[in-house]
C-alpha cells in the first residue's frame, strides 16, 4: 500500500509542476487522457511557477547547509536570530533543513514542510549569505511550497499510519 500511495504522491508532484499551457475556460469534455490535476482545479493566479525549480533551490539549500560544519552553524544561528526576534515565546523553531532522497517521497515532503516551519530563517539566511542567495525563494515560490505541503499531507499520513509500530526481528 506504501508503493501505491508513493507512485500517487510522485504523480501529483509532477501534475503540479508541469506547465500543460492549456488556458481553456473549462466548458470542453475532460477525457480520461485530461483527467489530470491540472485540468481539474482552477488556474493559479501567478504564473511561471516551476516546482521543479522550487524543488532544486530548497534542495540545494539543504545540500549547501548541511555539506560543511560552518555553514550548519551560520544556519543554526540565523535560527537562534529569528527564535529571538518572535514575539512568541512558545515558538519553536526546528534546528535544521531536511534533506530530501529523490526515492522517498515522503522526505521531500518532510523537506518541504520543514523548509515551511523555517521560511523566515531561510529567507534571512539566504539574504545574509555570500553564495546562498541563489536558493532563496520568492512570496510566490513559498505560496506553492506551502501548497504542496497541503497537498502532500493526507498521503504522508496514510503512509505512517500502514508502517507497523514495530519491525519485527527475524
Amino acid at each position: 500500500m506504501a508503493h501505491v500511495i508513493n507512485l500517487a504522491a510522485h504523480n501529483g508532484i509532477k501534475v503540479f509542476g508541469a506547465d500543460t499551457g492549456v488556458n481553456d475556460n473549462g466548458e470542453a469534455e475532460i477525457t480520461l487522457g485530461r483527467m489530470d490535476l491540472a485540468n481539474l482545479v482552477d488556474p493559479p493566479d501567478r504564473q511561471n511557477l516551476n516546482l521543479q525549480s522550487i524543488f532544486s533551490h530548497l534542495h540545494g539549500l539543504a545540500t549547501y547547509v548541511c555539506g560543511l560544519p560552518q555553514r550548519r552553524e551560520g544556519f543554526e544561528a540565523a535560527v537562534n536570530l529569528v527564535t529571538s526576534q518572535s514575539n512568541s515565546e512558545t515558538s519553536v523553531l526546528p534546528r535544521m533543513l531536511i534533506l530530501n532522497v529523490k526515492t522517498q517521497w515522503n522526505l521531500t515532503y518532510d523537506m518541504l514542510n520543514r523548509a515551511l516551519q523555517l521560511r523566515s530563517v531561510c529567507m534571512a539566511y539566504c539574504c545574509g549569505r555570500g553564495n546562498a542567495f541563489k536558493f532563496a525563494l520568492n512570496d510566490d515560490e513559498w505560496d506553492k511550497v506551502d501548497q504542496m505541503t497541503k497537498f502532500l499531507s493526507p498521503p504522508q499520513r496514510c503512509n505512517k499510519d500502514s508502517l507497523p509500530l514495530e519491525i519485527p526481528n527475524t
